[in-house]
């Protein structure tokens, strides 16, 4: 009868072992890899989060930047107008007649004036959208004469 009782205390123990090993430490090892899995995604998200959070500062900056500029340049020339006149070549209302759209010249020409370096940037930045567009001249002659005071 010990004979018997130690053989199912062994079967005991080897069924027990093997319930360990091939249910227990998989379903544990699965359970360790989706908590790592879902720390990774949460740490993903606020890094995620977080390069959003500092581009959306970094375009705000940007765009207060731009604003500021833009207010600084848009003053500018019409106070340094008004201030100096700007000497003009004789030819300029051929030059800035839509019908003789010229880039080379009315870039030579705002090169030559007296206005501003941000002025003049805008101004080739206005021709050159004309050279791109021909449905914008007439506003890129428009914002010229305006700057050089006609």
């Amino acid at each position: 009868m010990d004979k018997n009782v130690i053989f199912g205390a062994i079967l005991i123990l080897v069924a027990g072992g093997g319930y360990y090993q091939f249910n227990y430490l998989p379903a544990e090892k699965a359970r360790l890899e989706a908590v790592a899995a879902a720390a990774a995604e949460a740490a993903a998200a606020a890094e995620a989060k977080a390069a959003e959070e500092a581009a959306a500062a970094a375009a705000a900056a940007e765009a207060e930047a731009a604003a500021a500029a833009a207010a600084a340049a848009g003053t500018a020339p019409a106070a340094e107008a008004a201030a100096e006149p700007v000497v003009l070549p004789d030819d300029l209302t051929t030059l800035l007649d839509p019908a003789n759209f010229n880039a080379a010249s009315l870039n030579a020409m705002i090169d030559a004036s007296a206005l501003s370096a941000g002025s003049k940037l805008s101004l080739k930045g206005a021709v050159s959208a004309a050279v791109a567009n021909p449905a914008m001249i007439n506003m890129a002659l428009a914002q010229i004469k305006t700057a050089m005071g006609m």
